[in-house]
Formats: structure tokens, sequence, C-alpha cells
């Protein structure tokens, strides 16, 4: 099954230009990287892609590795990077919760909350969403919305 995988992916690659196909290499190896456990060379390899202008939705990838660490620093980060992505990921609650955090590791507790609120009005299904948008009312001391 791997074998299939890197040939399509090498089939793939060979379609698209060199500078995609130099973004997509970059891509596939912070997020090798990422998933192994080497955040340092992860956050190498999304220096690099960050440096060739790529996709907007890369910072997907690079965001998780931000949130993964699990560090302040790279709370700050994410903060500093969410204007310029909240309204493209709007619609990704994974996104969304990745920002809910990083209010919450840098104590801005009121936006996180805000935003988790938020956040349920549009996700409705959404399990985690939903739990943490209760904690948040019950926290508040609204147990009439946090039942809702």
């Amino acid at each position: 099954m791997k074998n299939y995988f890197f040939l399509y992916i090498l089939i793939f690659a060979s379609y698209l230009s060199a500078t995609h196909t130099i973004n997509f290499h970059r891509y596939l190896w912070a997020n090798y990287n990422h998933f192994s456990g080497n955040i340092p060379q992860a956050k190498d390899w999304y220096n690099k892609l960050f440096s060739a202008n790529p996709s907007i939705y890369t910072y997907k990838g690079y965001l998780n590795l931000l949130a993964d660490s699990n560090q302040l620093t790279n709370f700050k980060i994410i903060l500093e990077l969410m204007p310029m992505l909240e309204k493209k990921f709007s619609n990704d609650p994974d996104v969304q919760l990745i920002f809910v955090k990083a209010f919450e590791k840098t104590n801005q507790l009121k936006k996180a909350d805000h935003l988790i609120i938020q956040l349920s009005h549009s996700f409705k299904t959404h399990s985690e969403i939903t739990f943490r948008a209760a904690q948040t009312y019950t926290r508040r001391q609204e147990p009439e919305n946090a039942l809702l």
C-alpha cells in the first residue's frame, strides 16, 4: 500500500509546475517530520515552504505543528497569524479550536470563551465544541445555556 501511495505522489508531482513540485515536496516533508515527532526539522521544512509563498492551506498543517508543541511562544505565533487566517478557515472547526486553545494558553480566557460560544452556534453537531461551550456556560453560571 505504501508503494502505491508514493507512486501516486510521484505521478501527481510530475504534473505540477516546478514551484508547485518544490512546495509539495516541502509540505510532505514538513508533515512527515511533524508526525514522526521531529518538531525542529518540521519547523525547518515549514520555514523553507513559507519562503516560497505557498498556498494558504499549508497553514493548517503549520498551525497544528505549533499547537502540538504546546509552547507559549508558539501560541503567540498562532495569535499573530490569526487575523490573516481566521476568515479563510472560518468553516474549519479544527483550526478554530486551535485559535481557542491559543487564547487559553495566552491567558485570554474571555476571548476564548467568546470564540467557543460563537463556534457553538456555527458547529452545533461538533462534539468538542459543544462540550467546551457547555463548560464555558457552566463556568459563567448559565446552566440554561449549558443544557442547550
